[in-house]
């Protein structure tokens, strides 16, 4: 089965938590730290962990996507 990628993530999937957490990051308009970014994605019922989020914002600072 072939690979979604996405040109943001060269050579990531954009998976449905990725796309969320990208998605609050940009509507935020501002900072937000792992802890917020974690409640707020609980809050639209997502099922994520805290590694889970810091691991994406690890990986969001990497591809030069977040500062």
């Amino acid at each position: 089965m072939p690979t979604k990628l996405t040109p943001g993530l060269p050579g990531q999937r954009m998976t449905s938590q990725r796309r969320m957490l990208l998605g609050i990051i940009s509507d935020a308009g501002g900072h937000l730290d792992a802890d917020e970014l974690y409640r707020r994605a609980k809050g639209k019922g997502a099922r994520i962990s805290l590694s889970t989020v810091y691991r994406n914002l690890q990986m969001f600072k990497k591809l030069s996507l977040i500062e």
